[in-house]
Protein backbone atom coordinates (compact mmCIF):
# COMPACT_ATOMS: atom_id res chain seq x y z
CA UNK A 1 0.00 0.00 0.00
CA UNK A 2 1.45 3.40 -0.86
CA UNK A 3 -0.51 6.12 1.10
CA UNK A 4 0.22 10.13 0.01
CA UNK A 5 -0.66 12.77 1.92
CA UNK A 6 -2.27 15.41 -0.22
CA UNK A 7 -3.11 19.21 -0.01
CA UNK A 8 -3.92 21.54 -3.04
CA UNK A 9 -4.67 24.72 -1.05
CA UNK A 10 -7.84 26.99 -2.02
CA UNK A 11 -6.36 30.60 -1.34
CA UNK A 12 -3.55 30.93 1.19
CA UNK A 13 -1.44 27.74 2.05
CA UNK A 14 2.12 26.95 3.14
CA UNK A 15 4.59 25.66 0.31
CA UNK A 16 3.58 27.67 -2.24
CA UNK A 17 0.11 25.46 -2.50
CA UNK A 18 2.35 22.59 -3.17
CA UNK A 19 0.38 19.49 -3.77
CA UNK A 20 2.94 16.70 -2.55
CA UNK A 21 2.59 12.88 -2.94
CA UNK A 22 4.81 11.06 -1.18
CA UNK A 23 6.42 9.35 1.72
CA UNK A 24 8.37 6.77 0.31
CA UNK A 25 6.49 4.06 -2.26
CA UNK A 26 6.77 0.21 -1.38
CA UNK A 27 9.31 -1.68 -3.53
CA UNK A 28 7.66 -5.30 -3.28
CA UNK A 29 4.11 -6.36 -2.44
CA UNK A 30 3.03 -9.53 -0.71
CA UNK A 31 0.53 -11.43 -3.25
CA UNK A 32 -1.82 -14.60 -2.75
CA UNK A 33 0.16 -15.41 0.57
CA UNK A 34 3.70 -15.20 -0.51
CA UNK A 35 6.48 -13.77 1.72
CA UNK A 36 8.06 -10.69 -0.09
CA UNK A 37 11.19 -8.24 1.38
CA UNK A 38 9.61 -4.69 1.79
CA UNK A 39 11.79 -2.13 1.42
CA UNK A 40 11.06 1.97 1.15
CA UNK A 41 12.16 3.31 -2.62
CA UNK A 42 11.60 6.06 -4.06
CA UNK A 43 9.07 6.60 -6.67
CA UNK A 44 10.67 6.05 -10.22
CA UNK A 45 12.13 3.14 -8.53
CA UNK A 46 9.32 1.51 -6.96
CA UNK A 47 7.66 -2.01 -8.20
CA UNK A 48 4.54 0.39 -8.68
CA UNK A 49 5.94 3.35 -10.12
CA UNK A 50 5.14 7.09 -9.57
CA UNK A 51 6.41 8.33 -13.05
CA UNK A 52 5.63 12.46 -14.14
CA UNK A 53 3.55 12.85 -17.34
CA UNK A 54 6.25 14.96 -19.10
CA UNK A 55 9.04 11.82 -18.25
CA UNK A 56 6.93 9.29 -19.57
CA UNK A 57 6.73 11.20 -22.74
CA UNK A 58 10.01 12.12 -23.02
CA UNK A 59 9.74 15.67 -22.05
CA UNK A 60 7.05 16.37 -25.14
CA UNK A 61 4.00 16.81 -23.66
CA UNK A 62 1.82 19.61 -21.92
CA UNK A 63 2.56 19.08 -18.53
CA UNK A 64 5.72 21.19 -17.65
CA UNK A 65 8.43 19.97 -15.29
CA UNK A 66 7.89 23.16 -13.12
CA UNK A 67 4.15 21.38 -12.07
CA UNK A 68 4.68 17.80 -11.68
CA UNK A 69 8.48 16.85 -10.54
CA UNK A 70 10.24 14.40 -8.41
CA UNK A 71 10.86 16.03 -4.70
CA UNK A 72 13.18 14.19 -3.06
CA UNK A 73 12.38 10.84 -4.47
CA UNK A 74 9.00 11.62 -4.31
CA UNK A 75 6.35 12.69 -6.81
CA UNK A 76 5.34 16.30 -6.30
CA UNK A 77 2.77 18.66 -7.71
CA UNK A 78 2.70 22.49 -7.31
CA UNK A 79 0.38 25.14 -8.69
CA UNK A 80 2.97 28.40 -7.51
CA UNK A 81 4.18 30.31 -9.48
CA UNK A 82 7.76 29.01 -10.08
CA UNK A 83 7.44 25.55 -9.81
CA UNK A 84 9.87 22.68 -9.62
CA UNK A 85 10.25 22.81 -5.85
CA UNK A 86 11.04 26.58 -5.63
CA UNK A 87 9.88 28.32 -3.07
CA UNK A 88 7.72 30.77 -5.04
CA UNK A 89 5.26 33.34 -4.18
CA UNK A 90 1.97 31.68 -5.19
CA UNK A 91 -0.49 30.54 -2.29
CA UNK A 92 -2.97 27.90 -3.73
CA UNK A 93 -5.60 28.39 -6.76
CA UNK A 94 -7.61 31.56 -7.29
CA UNK A 95 -10.98 32.55 -7.45
CA UNK A 96 -13.08 31.85 -10.18
CA UNK A 97 -10.51 29.45 -12.66
CA UNK A 98 -10.17 26.24 -13.61
CA UNK A 99 -7.00 24.52 -12.97
CA UNK A 100 -6.40 21.73 -15.38
CA UNK A 101 -3.08 19.04 -15.04
CA UNK A 102 -2.58 16.72 -17.32
CA UNK A 103 -5.42 15.84 -20.36
CA UNK A 104 -9.07 14.54 -19.75
CA UNK A 105 -10.61 12.25 -21.40
CA UNK A 106 -13.43 13.00 -23.69
CA UNK A 107 -16.85 13.30 -22.65
CA UNK A 108 -15.87 14.81 -19.21
CA UNK A 109 -15.18 17.97 -20.00
CA UNK A 110 -18.10 19.26 -18.54
CA UNK A 111 -17.29 20.08 -14.72
CA UNK A 112 -21.14 19.26 -13.90
CA UNK A 113 -20.29 15.59 -15.30
CA UNK A 114 -18.31 14.38 -12.69
CA UNK A 115 -18.84 17.15 -9.58
CA UNK A 116 -22.54 16.82 -8.01
CA UNK A 117 -24.37 19.62 -7.12
CA UNK A 118 -21.43 21.99 -9.15
CA UNK A 119 -22.69 25.61 -9.31
CA UNK A 120 -24.13 26.66 -12.60
CA UNK A 121 -21.77 29.90 -12.38
CA UNK A 122 -18.29 28.10 -12.23
CA UNK A 123 -16.69 28.37 -15.31
CA UNK A 124 -16.44 25.31 -17.80
CA UNK A 125 -13.10 23.82 -18.76
CA UNK A 126 -13.23 25.22 -22.47
CA UNK A 127 -13.30 28.98 -20.41
CA UNK A 128 -9.89 28.35 -18.82
CA UNK A 129 -7.87 25.57 -19.54
CA UNK A 130 -4.34 25.40 -17.99
CA UNK A 131 -2.28 22.13 -19.05
CA UNK A 132 -3.76 19.34 -21.24
CA UNK A 133 -6.06 18.64 -23.82
CA UNK A 134 -9.31 16.51 -23.83
CA UNK A 135 -8.18 13.55 -25.65
CA UNK A 136 -9.90 10.39 -26.99
CA UNK A 137 -7.38 7.78 -26.86
CA UNK A 138 -6.15 5.99 -23.20
CA UNK A 139 -2.61 5.96 -24.13
CA UNK A 140 -0.86 9.57 -23.66
CA UNK A 141 0.30 11.56 -26.96
CA UNK A 142 2.61 15.16 -26.94
CA UNK A 143 -0.86 16.93 -26.67
CA UNK A 144 -2.34 14.58 -23.87
CA UNK A 145 -0.13 13.88 -21.26
CA UNK A 146 -1.37 12.69 -18.07
CA UNK A 147 -0.25 14.95 -14.65
CA UNK A 148 1.37 11.36 -13.49
CA UNK A 149 1.50 7.63 -14.59
CA UNK A 150 1.44 4.80 -12.05
CA UNK A 151 3.12 1.27 -14.09
CA UNK A 152 3.87 -1.95 -13.33
CA UNK A 153 7.18 -2.60 -12.58
CA UNK A 154 6.55 -5.99 -11.50
CA UNK A 155 6.60 -9.51 -12.26
CA UNK A 156 2.96 -10.47 -11.77
CA UNK A 157 -0.41 -8.96 -12.72
CA UNK A 158 -2.26 -6.84 -10.27
CA UNK A 159 -6.21 -7.94 -10.76
CA UNK A 160 -7.39 -5.33 -8.29
CA UNK A 161 -5.30 -2.31 -7.99
CA UNK A 162 -7.52 0.59 -6.07
CA UNK A 163 -6.60 4.66 -6.54
CA UNK A 164 -8.66 5.86 -3.39
CA UNK A 165 -8.84 9.41 -2.10
CA UNK A 166 -9.51 9.52 1.17
CA UNK A 167 -10.65 13.32 2.42
CA UNK A 168 -9.64 15.25 5.34
CA UNK A 169 -11.35 18.47 4.42
CA UNK A 170 -12.27 20.42 1.11
CA UNK A 171 -14.30 23.43 0.85
CA UNK A 172 -17.83 23.93 0.42
CA UNK A 173 -19.00 22.65 -3.04
CA UNK A 174 -20.83 25.63 -3.64
CA UNK A 175 -17.24 27.46 -3.85
CA UNK A 176 -14.82 24.96 -5.14
CA UNK A 177 -14.56 21.25 -6.50
CA UNK A 178 -11.88 19.02 -7.82
CA UNK A 179 -11.15 15.68 -9.27
CA UNK A 180 -9.04 12.85 -10.56
CA UNK A 181 -9.75 11.56 -14.24
CA UNK A 182 -7.67 8.14 -14.09
CA UNK A 183 -7.58 6.65 -17.69
CA UNK A 184 -6.18 3.36 -19.68
CA UNK A 185 -4.66 0.10 -17.62
CA UNK A 186 -8.10 -2.23 -18.09
CA UNK A 187 -9.36 1.00 -16.08
CA UNK A 188 -11.34 2.16 -19.12
CA UNK A 189 -12.27 5.51 -18.07
CA UNK A 190 -12.67 6.80 -13.91
CA UNK A 191 -13.48 10.27 -12.45
CA UNK A 192 -13.33 10.43 -8.61
CA UNK A 193 -14.14 13.50 -6.77
CA UNK A 194 -11.57 15.22 -4.19
CA UNK A 195 -14.79 15.20 -1.51
CA UNK A 196 -15.46 14.69 2.16
CA UNK A 197 -17.97 11.52 1.42
CA UNK A 198 -19.48 9.41 3.75
CA UNK A 199 -17.44 6.28 1.53
CA UNK A 200 -14.35 6.54 0.24
CA UNK A 201 -13.74 7.90 -3.74
CA UNK A 202 -12.08 5.70 -5.95
CA UNK A 203 -10.82 3.98 -9.26
CA UNK A 204 -9.57 -0.14 -9.18
CA UNK A 205 -8.18 -1.44 -12.68
CA UNK A 206 -5.98 -4.49 -13.34
CA UNK A 207 -1.95 -4.06 -14.35
CA UNK A 208 -0.23 -6.50 -15.96
CA UNK A 209 4.00 -6.49 -15.72
CA UNK A 210 4.67 -2.98 -17.71
CA UNK A 211 1.35 -1.67 -17.84
CA UNK A 212 0.29 1.67 -16.67
CA UNK A 213 -2.28 4.17 -15.63
CA UNK A 214 -2.44 8.04 -16.74
CA UNK A 215 -4.00 10.56 -14.36
CA UNK A 216 -5.28 13.78 -14.38
CA UNK A 217 -6.29 16.62 -12.07
CA UNK A 218 -9.32 19.21 -12.22
CA UNK A 219 -9.90 22.02 -9.71
CA UNK A 220 -12.78 24.53 -10.25
CA UNK A 221 -13.52 27.27 -8.15
CA UNK A 222 -16.23 29.77 -7.87
CA UNK A 223 -16.47 33.18 -6.26
CA UNK A 224 -14.61 32.44 -2.86
CA UNK A 225 -12.78 34.22 0.06
CA UNK A 226 -9.04 33.02 0.39
CA UNK A 227 -9.12 33.80 3.63
CA UNK A 228 -12.05 31.56 4.88
CA UNK A 229 -12.00 28.60 2.83
CA UNK A 230 -10.75 25.46 3.49
CA UNK A 231 -8.02 23.73 1.08
CA UNK A 232 -8.73 19.90 -0.32
CA UNK A 233 -6.37 17.84 2.41
CA UNK A 234 -6.83 14.34 2.35
CA UNK A 235 -4.86 10.98 1.73
CA UNK A 236 -4.04 9.17 -1.89
CA UNK A 237 -3.74 5.50 -1.77
CA UNK A 238 -2.64 3.19 -4.10
CA UNK A 239 -3.58 -0.34 -3.33
CA UNK A 240 -1.97 -3.22 -4.81
CA UNK A 241 -2.26 -7.05 -4.04
CA UNK A 242 -3.72 -8.32 -0.78
CA UNK A 243 -2.53 -5.44 1.06
CA UNK A 244 -4.74 -6.46 3.95
CA UNK A 245 -1.62 -8.76 5.32
CA UNK A 246 0.37 -5.07 5.40
CA UNK A 247 0.68 -3.60 8.69
CA UNK A 248 0.66 0.36 7.66
CA UNK A 249 4.08 1.90 7.75
CA UNK A 250 5.05 4.60 10.17
CA UNK A 251 6.61 7.42 8.19
CA UNK A 252 8.16 10.53 9.32
CA UNK A 253 5.65 13.59 8.43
Amino acid sequence: MERRKFVIGAGSLAAGGAAAMGTGAFSAAQISGRKANIQVSDDSEALLQLIPGHEFTDGDGTVSSDRVFYQDGQLSITFDDSGGGADGSGTGIAPNSVYQVGAISQGFDDIDYWADDDDDGDPSLTDDVLYGDLVDDDEPTESGDPAFVVRNESDETYSDIVIAWEGESAPDRDKATAAMNVRGGGAGTSVFSLEISGGTDHASFELAPGEAVYASLIASTGDFDPENTDSWIGELVINAGNTDRFEEPTTDA
